[in-house]
């Protein structure tokens, strides 16, 4: 029996899996690598020109076969619609890529270039097709990637993360997330004149994307219920008059005579409509802020310079297509996901430039606050000055913040700078490292100069102000903590990155100099963790293991979530022996536990518990002995024999 879940041979790769974590092998000798690339610089003009003919085919397809608000439905009920008491990402083949594509598509034309009505014969061709393009997408940005010879192997690997990431990762955080955060931040007295100028309030916003949810799930609901209910008809119609043994045909065309060809084409008509673009017609209602609709909607023929998903594209600012005073939303998640440009988008430069200080204040004071309820009994301190001399220059840097638990130390950082969309670009390797110099390397950089302060004295005083009318507030000993963490904090998600540090060292080692890791992590991730974790200690326990993950590499993710959720399973982040032994070993899946608890928290599913971390037999030995309930001269748990105190319990 193989030790491995599943073996696939993709022609030069041997794919294996065990469980949720994944492992890569190349098959290829240094001979076989010459003749590859050599096949690859052949084949990579054909697998481009395969690519622009199927979206030129996905295009006419609909052109003649379609009302393009149909296509574009059918395509996101099959991609987007999904069931959350089943749906787990790690098994899912869902993709709003798809959706994405099909909706810049067709509003590259003019409504009137369209059919009115659709030929439903074509919905499982247009579907082949955009699989078809999904592979041949993949296959083109696998070989342009392998075949750049202006890039090293490190620059291909961090370009290609960041172009999947973009095309495939939709979000690092759940709804109710983005929702709470965005309420919070808009509602800041300073900000509200601005959105009022445009008809709206921050809460008139999620009132009318939320009905228009409601919207979409009532009518998919009702439509199958209709359905369900035809198709109990039929069955009590074939129970009555007829045997087991009667042939399936016989019994639907004896139906079909006793309905009636105009009930039956009713029926068939219920249900076609579910995905139709009656599916995702929103009805204006004193629930519906129109001034919401208008702003976010686009309209046929505004999109006629697309030809790629990499391209520049309105619709993730402007989700809703309007047609003849309708409107029309298939991209909700864009709705609740991209809320915050949306609304930076609407700023003038003066107002943003406002705008930003008082982001940056939030996301500091929001930051805190969640570390806070991780650390109830911690010593916290934000904004805090210290006194150093660099260059023979006097200096009084500021720290964000400064947490202190038990024998640990947190030197916190937080960015709320903008990320840039690679979209459009050509440049993508620099503006990615641009913009993770300013949100990350330029936190841990003064972190890291908080550290060397805290190093350099037996005992450091850190201050309130600068120089001028300081005031002490904080003393720190350096021999008080075993511990001690760069915690930067962005509000823009860097997971490509911040979950493989080390491959952004060997990228460009001026990035994060030295031999220190920070713990990188978004405010979604950190609302995540703070939320699921119980306690400071798992918390303290999470990060030594996370940071040291970054040195040891001994498992691999692109999620913080999926280590979060690995960290759950196991009680640990280090490498268990169920895993297959490898250098490199990909975990994958384990956020699932904590996707269902957050479904449950959203409403969406009627159960789920909160994931919880599993304790080692050492741990819970430890408990028992501090709650009374285990004395240390117990015979050990390890099976030595031994007593508790003379073994383990040392």
């Amino acid at each position: 029996m193989s030790k491995y879940d599943e073996v696939i041979e993709c022609g030069p790769i041997t794919i294996k899996r065990k469980g949720r974590s994944i492992i890569y092998k190349s098959n290829l000798s240094e001979d076989d690598n010459k003749d590859v690339k050599q096949k690859m610089i052949v084949d990579f003009p054909l697998i481009k020109q395969k690519m622009y003919n199927l979206l030129s085919e996905i295009e006419t397809l609909i052109l003649d076969h379609f009302n393009p608000l149909d296509a574009l439905g059918y395509v996101t009920t099959e991609n987007l619609i999904v069931n959350p008491e089943q749906y787990s990402e790690y098994e899912s083949t869902n993709s709003q890529l798809e959706v994405e594509i099909v909706q810049n598509i067709i509003l590259k034309n003019k409504y009137e270039y369209y059919r009115e009505t659709s030929n439903y014969e074509y919905i499982k061709k247009l579907l082949e097709i955009l699989d078809d393009f999904h592979n041949a997408l993949r296959d083109y940005l696998l070989y342009d990637n392998y075949l750049d010879e202006s890039l090293n192997p490190i620059e291909k690997k961090i370009l290609y993360k960041t172009i999947t990431n973009f095309l495939l990762i939709r979000g690092d955080a759940f709804p109710l997330h983005y929702k709470k955060i965005s309420l919070e931040l808009f509602s800041d007295s300073r900000l509200e004149g601005v959105l009022k100028k445009y008809g709206f309030t921050i809460e008139e916003y999620f009132k009318t994307i939320d009905e228009v949810e409601r919207q979409k799930i009532a009518f998919m609901k009702d439509k199958a219920t209709k359905s369900k209910e035809r198709h109990d008809d039929f069955l009590k119609f074939a129970k009555e008059n007829f045997e087991e043994s009667d042939d399936l045909k016989t019994q639907i065309d004896e139906y079909i005579s006793y309905i009636g060809e105009e009930l039956l084409e009713q029926y068939q008509q219920d249900v076609m409509s579910i995905g139709s673009k009656e599916s995702y017609k929103i009805i204006v209602n004193n629930r519906i802020n129109e001034n919401v609709l208008n702003l976010l909607s686009l309209t046929f023929g505004c999109n006629k310079h697309w030809t790629l998903p990499l391209d520049e594209s309105k619709t993730d600012l402007k989700p809703i297509i309007s047609i003849d005073g309708n409107y029309y939303c298939f991209l909700t998640p864009h709705l609740v996901r991209n809320v915050i440009p949306i609304i930076e988008s609407l700023f003038s430069e003066k107002e943003f430039n406002n705008y930003a200080k008082i982001k940056g204040k939030y996301f500091a004071q929001k930051s805190f606050e969640l570390l806070n309820n991780i650390f109830p009994t911690a010593t916290i301190h934000e904004n805090l000055y210290y006194p150093i001399n660099e260059e023979e220059e006097d200096k009084d840097p500021e720290i964000d913040g400064i947490v202190s638990y038990n024998d640990n130390l947190l030197l916190v950082e937080i960015k709320a700078k903008k990320r840039r969309s690679i979209a459009g670009r050509k440049d993508i390797l620099t503006v990615s490292k641009g913009d993770f110099k300013k949100n990350i390397t330029d936190a841990f950089e003064q972190s890291k100069r908080a550290l060397k302060y805290i190093s350099s004295s037996d005992q450091v005083v850190f201050y309130d102000s600068n120089r001028k009318n300081q005031k002490e507030i904080m003393k720190i000993k350096k021999g008080d903590y075993n511990h001690i963490f760069l915690v930067n904090i962005t509000l823009e998600s860097f997971q490509e990155y911040s979950t493989s540090l080390n491959t952004v060292k060997l990228w460009d080692s001026e990035l994060l100099c030295g031999n220190h890791y920070p713990f990188a992590v978004s405010i979604y991730d950190l609302l995540i963790i703070t939320e699921i974790l119980e306690n400071s200690d798992d918390f303290i326990k999470y990060l030594i293991e996370r940071v040291n993950l970054e040195q040891t590499r001994e498992i691999s993710s692109l999620d913080e979530i999926d280590f979060l959720g690995y960290f759950l399973n196991h009680g640990t982040l280090s490498k268990t022996s169920d895993l297959p032994p490898s250098k490199f070993t990909l975990i994958h899946g384990y956020s699932s536990g904590i996707e269902k608890y957050y479904s449950y928290l959203q409403g969406e599913i009627d159960h789920a518990e909160k994931p919880m971390r599993k304790k080692n037999p050492t741990e819970i030995i430890r408990e028992k002995l501090e709650t009374g309930r285990l004395s240390k001269n117990n015979r050990c748990w390890c099976g030595s024999n031994k007593k508790y105190k003379h073994c383990c319990g040392k």
